[in-house]
């Protein structure tokens, strides 16, 4: 919570910007340029990243290190650079790990059209049906939202995803994509040796 708030984010009851996709990868690249400028390596940042800068200074302190590598931590973040390194390489070269995926294979980009709010919501579940949509489908765009409320303090502004209207109908979407016909019925199909 405090290395989001100091990084720009607001934490609260209502509003939780962690859950918000681009505004906390935004705070999540400030906090690793800083760490970079602060460690000059890309391993000690990824540490520095699941366990925190303090902790990682802490450690190298501690242990008279200054490599990554040479570092005693916990189990977590031990692992850590290592489940990076994996995902990279799965992405690099997804079919040399066995993963054949098309295009149908990923979830569409859902288009949203952006409702700007600077006063108080005192009822987001009457504000979504009035929006032509779920509570559940306004919750599902908008998972920083964390009350059934939204107090606006003066000045500020927030800015809400609501799915174009095609794209409103949420459940019957999902239940396309999470048919496995539609999506392996073309599915590779390899020789038995």
């Amino acid at each position: 919570e405090g290395t989001a708030k100091d990084h720009g984010l607001e934490v609260g009851k209502q509003v939780d910007e962690r859950y918000h996709v681009e505004k906390s990868t935004a705070a999540a690249c400030r906090y690793l340029r800083e760490s970079y400028a602060r460690f000059g390596d890309w391993a000690l940042v990824a540490a520095a990243y699941n366990a925190g800068n303090r902790r990682i200074r802490e450690a190298m302190a501690e242990q008279q290190e200054s490599s990554y590598y040479e570092l005693l931590l916990n189990e977590e973040t031990s692992r850590y650079l290592y489940r990076i390194l994996a995902t990279k390489l799965l992405f690099e070269n997804p079919t040399a790990y066995g993963l054949f995926l098309r295009e149908k294979d990923f979830y569409p980009q859902i288009p949203v059209r952006t409702v700007t709010v600077d006063s108080d919501i005192p009822d987001l579940v009457a504000y979504a049906k009035n929006q032509g949509i779920s509570y559940k489908v306004l919750k599902l765009f908008n998972p920083w939202l964390r009350d059934k409320s939204l107090k606006v303090r003066k000045g500020r502004t927030y800015l809400l995803s609501i799915p174009l209207e095609e794209y409103r109908d949420y459940e019957a979407l999902m239940n396309e994509l999470n048919d496995e016909t539609m999506v392996f019925g073309d599915t590779l199909e390899f020789e038995e040796l």
